[in-house]
């Protein structure tokens, strides 16, 4: 269903590299699919999604801005979800136009489809390079053995994260840490200290790189990075 996106130079040295704005992160996807534009049915490949936005590529026009059209999403299950959709942008590049695309989503269900497949895109194993998307969440996590220890976590991403702790903890320590998810469980995390700095606030930011993660725990885990996508 989803394969890793092409490059843009592998699209073409000219291909305009649309960006998002910055609070909203798409995940690059390469998918072949359809929309249904004023001018008729187009095949397009959706080459970055978000819980928000896709870029969709087309040999031929999809529309121009301000116009709807509806794209059908591949989603979890091998079926495909009907969105409506508004066009954002539309750039011309050497093998043919990049649309950006903005979701009109009323329905909780098809919401609720969309944070599906973000979650389950983001759980599958990166690409090299790649750095995973990092979400602010600012909540209260416990850590440490018996997580006795109170700390207050900035930022949260498949491959780790940052708090603010009020004490040392020497570099590469694993350390344990239970972080409460929006969807009112707690996730058990291990993680390994790669950094510490003093905080304007008070104790130290220290970041953790996680260890490898289970199925159970990694699902969650894109659960919650793709829920505070989605927020």
């Amino acid at each position: 269903m989803y394969a890793p996106a092409l490059t843009p130079l592998q699209l073409g040295d000219d291909m305009p590299t649309p960006r998002p704005p910055r609070e909203d992160r798409r995940v690059e996807v390469s998918a072949i699919t359809r929309a249904r534009t004023p001018h008729g049915e187009r095949t397009v490949r959706i080459a970055g999604l978000s819980s928000r936005t896709a870029l969709l590529l087309s040999a031929e026009p999809l529309g121009w801005a301000g116009q709807c059209i509806d794209v059908d999403v591949p989603v979890v299950g091998g079926r495909d979800l009907s969105v409506m959709a508004g066009v954002a942008r539309s750039e011309r590049y050497r093998e043919g136009h990049a649309t950006t695309i903005e979701f009109l989503v009323i329905d909780a269900e098809v919401r609720k489809k969309l944070n599906e497949l973000l979650a389950l895109l983001l759980t599958d194993a990166p690409r090299a390079g790649e750095t995973p998307p990092s979400c602010v969440y600012d909540v209260l996590v416990a850590y440490g053995p018996t997580s006795q220890l109170r700390a207050h976590l900035q930022e949260i991403s498949l491959g780790g994260l940052s708090m603010r702790a009020d004490e040392r903890l020497p570099h590469d320590t694993v350390v344990d840490v239970a972080v409460p998810t929006l969807r009112g469980r707690l996730l058990g995390l291990s993680g390994r200290v790669t950094g510490q700095r003093l905080s304007a606030e008070g104790g130290y930011i220290t970041t953790l790189r996680f260890e490898p993660l289970d199925g159970t725990r990694r699902t969650a885990l894109g659960e919650l990075v793709a829920d505070l996508m989605c927020r």
